[in-house]
């Protein structure tokens, strides 16, 4: 069973559904369907980012850390580690003096570590990925992929055929319409994106459904409504 979507992949499924598999006439090319992959990726993300983890060793009375490369925004600082209730830090992102981004994590002076034995685990939201060897996106999400770069496709392929005409010829009585297939292109992209929009709701709901919840300005304690 497939457990990874490559990219080559992603594009044999996305011609198969949009009817352009006629590998002697293509209508989109490759590059072109890869852009709107692309951008789909940036559309899901929006509402499912790629949550990652980097351990950060601890700077002695140092409450200020860089950024981890890639990081859109930061969901959770972890410190110490290891314990139980686990120790969500309240914290804030700012740029300092030399131009990075740091996290500032909100501690009592006799909080700060003493050295640099100690861990902190930063969880930030990324970008999503997909190439030859696979994608980040979970499996249980690829039809939005599929629906966002689709209608990508057909938006841009309408530009395409605003010059389309209705001709007859008057001396041989022929006619050609072809002002039909644009209003057909923007039916289906109507389509696609109501479709989108629908799942992308259902996916928010359960991105937010597993997310932590932090208080930002200290935990409560886990048996204080029992005191």
């Amino acid at each position: 069973m497939t457990t990874t979507l490559a990219l080559p992949a992603a594009i044999t499924n996305i011609r198969i559904d949009l009817f352009d598999t006629d590998s002697t006439d293509y209508r989109w090319t490759d590059d072109q369907i890869k852009r709107q992959i692309s951008r789909g990726l940036d559309v899901y993300a929006k509402v499912a980012p790629q949550f990652l983890t980097e351990q950060i060793a601890t700077i002695a009375q140092t409450r200020d850390y860089a950024v981890p490369t890639g990081s859109w925004w930061i969901r959770s600082v972890e410190y110490p580690l290891n314990e139980w209730p686990r120790h969500y830090r309240p914290f804030r992102e700012r740029t300092g003096s030399d131009g990075i981004s740091y996290v500032e994590i909100d501690m009592l002076d006799v909080e700060l570590p003493a050295d640099n034995t100690g861990t902190i685990e930063i969880t930030y939201a990324s970008a999503h990925t997909i190439d030859n060897s696979g994608t980040t996106v979970p499996q249980r999400h690829w039809d939005a992929l599929y629906l966002a770069a689709e209608a990508g496709l057909i938006e841009s392929y309408l530009v395409t055929t605003n010059d389309n005409f209705d001709f007859v010829d008057g001396e041989f009585r022929d006619r050609v319409d072809d002002t039909k297939a644009p209003a057909a292109w923007r039916a289906q992209l109507y389509e696609l994106q109501t479709r989108l929009q629908a799942r992308l709701k259902e996916i928010k709901l359960e991105v937010e459904g597993s997310m932590i919840v932090v208080n930002r300005w200290g935990d409560k304690p886990r048996l204080w409504d029992r005191l």
